[in-house]
């Protein structure tokens, strides 16, 4: 991910750039600001009446953003695709690559955090994704969408990913409402409980949230929560990983038994991420932490260990 610049100032004037729109994908929708969602027959063949949630079709207002690097066009392609066959509208992002003075001149990096948890810099790649991911958020609470799905390119959505949303929006709107954030590609079997059955998949409440920001399904209300609170904190580490820090603050986060969105065996376009420079090791759980680990999970397994005994 990347193309766009960051030059120095912060992230907030993130907030002004436009969206590049790619060619949008035939909808089916009862009006334009809508997308309509249809749970099908056994066949396929055709949908039933019109009714909301309880019934055969749910209405849905869905944003779907796509997070390409300019320099990334077979990925979009093949993202594209997939989005055309399940029949859903979207929205290129262009993503961003900090300059390479990044850790010195932008402020919303938060560098000595970040070296007191990980021993290191965050990486260009790592920083350009969580202000990507900011960008996208920031263009969902300003649109007029309650639901908005955040898309890496390296994705694979399957042609039911409109049904998948339709399904869980539905389950969740009577056993968790004040939900924030589903990770739809991928799980941990981590500090959760079951709280909905969908189809043949479970859904969790994940007190412990998966890690990879792949494929998305967010709330705008808790969307702007997280944007707010990341102005606040500042980009101390990646982006999964201060997802998860937010969600074990008592955010509702929500896993799948089975993910329904895939990944693509893509070349990442995150630079590797170094080992920690510390050698120091402590014990946790038998295998051997250093100490930067530590800093990072002792704190993230207090708060979630807490939150799943209590059920809060």
């Amino acid at each position: 991910m990347g193309g766009a610049s960051v030059h120095g100032g912060d992230l907030r004037a993130i907030k002004g750039r436009m969206l590049s729109h790619a060619k949008p994908v035939p909808l089916r929708s009862i009006a334009p600001d809508r997308l309509c969602l249809f749970r099908r027959s056994a066949s396929h063949a055709q949908a039933a009446t019109t009714r909301q949630f309880e019934m055969d079709v749910v209405i849905m207002t869905v944003l779907v953003q796509v997070i390409n690097l300019d320099r990334s066009p077979e990925r979009l392609r093949a993202i594209g695709a997939d989005l055309a066959l399940a029949g859903l509208e979207w929205t290129r992002l262009p993503a961003i690559e900090p300059d390479k003075d990044y850790a010195t001149t932008l402020p919303s990096y938060q560098r000595a955090r970040a070296h007191y948890l990980f021993g290191r810099d965050l990486t260009r790649g790592e920083v350009g994704c969580f202000a990507s991911h900011l960008m996208a958020l920031r263009a969902l609470v300003n649109s007029g969408y309650e639901t908005g799905l955040i898309l890496e390119d390296d994705a694979q959505p399957d042609q039911d990913m409109g049904q998948t949303m339709t399904d869980i929006a539905t389950a969740l709107a009577s056993t968790s409402p004040n939900w924030a954030c589903v990770n739809l590609s991928y799980t941990t079997r981590l500090r959760r409980r079951a709280i909905a059955s969908v189809a043949s998949n479970t859904l969790y409440r994940a007190y412990q949230f998966p890690l990879l920001t792949s494929a998305l399904l967010w709330r705008r209300d808790h969307a702007k929560s997280f944007v707010d609170w990341c102005d606040d904190t500042g980009i101390y580490a990646p982006c999964d990983n201060q997802l998860r820090d937010w969600i074990a603050l008592g955010n509702i986060g929500i896993s799948c038994e089975y993910p329904p969105v895939g990944l693509r065996a893509f070349a990442s376009t995150i630079a590797d991420r170094p080992a920690a420079s510390s050698s120091r090791t402590g014990r946790f759980g038998g295998s051997k932490l250093s100490v930067h680990e530590l800093r990072q999970k002792l704190p993230l397994y207090w708060r979630s260990g807490i939150a799943y005994l209590t059920r809060a």
